[in-house]
């Protein structure tokens, strides 16, 4: 009987070896992992407990501190310089001047005789020191004022209604408020006129302030 040839057939041996150095080394890996796993899972509880304490207790423990900073520390640069001058600023508000006495003066209109009011008012741009530049007269600036009418029969009161004038500043920075006092209050003798404003912007201040002028039937 023919013996059959054992050439190119794997020896039950070695694949027996083989198979348990496969096994030790998937241990092995089996091994550091669960050490891996146990090590950072110990790390991360003693990171959470730390950070409990130093947010729990008042003050916190010396190792929850962050040291003192270096004299000589330098920062890094990140990226930009800090201003050395200030942010620049808008315009200076113009400066409105209420010229005083105020005009009041009769005005013949057939058959009846009414009388006015005029107030003038200057409007300029204030001085500026740095760079040096000298008040301007301010022109096309809108001025309005509220006028309002004294009660003949009792002077105490003013009538139950309000009027308003307005002009516009010429080249040279004034333009005047005026009032005619005109049928039916020809009986008026008397008004006030008050609420000056500029309307320019920003505001421009009024001098004198909170000003009212009182005006009578010459």
């Amino acid at each position: 009987m023919a013996r059959r040839s054992r050439i190119g057939r794997p020896d039950l041996g070695e694949r027996g070896a083989t198979l348990v150095e496969y096994a030790l080394i998937m241990a092995l890996v089996v091994f550091a992992a669960v050490a891996s796993i146990e090590f950072l899972t110990d790390r991360s509880d003693r990171e959470v407990n730390n950070q409990a304490d130093c947010v729990s207790m008042r003050p916190p423990p010396p190792s929850c501190q962050v040291g003192a900073i270096p004299p000589n520390f330098v920062p890094n640069d990140p990226g930009y310089s800090t201003p050395t001058t200030a942010p620049p600023v808008g315009p200076p508000a113009p400066q409105a001047t209420v010229v005083l006495p105020a005009l009041a003066g009769p005005t013949p209109a057939p058959p009846d005789t009414t009388w006015f009011v005029e107030v003038a008012v200057s409007v300029q741009t204030p001085a500026v020191a740095d760079p040096p530049f000298p008040a301007q007269p301010l022109a096309g600036a809108p001025v309005s004022a509220r006028v309002r009418l004294v009660d003949p029969a009792n002077p105490a009161v003013f009538l139950g209604f309000s009027e308003f004038v307005s002009c516009t500043t010429d080249a040279s920075g004034s333009c005047t408020l005026r009032y005619d006092v005109i049928a039916p209050f020809l009986s008026v003798n008397a008004l006030r006129v008050d609420q000056i404003t500029v309307n320019t912007s920003p505001a421009a201040a009024i001098t004198p302030a909170n000003l009212a002028i009182d005006a009578v039937r010459p």
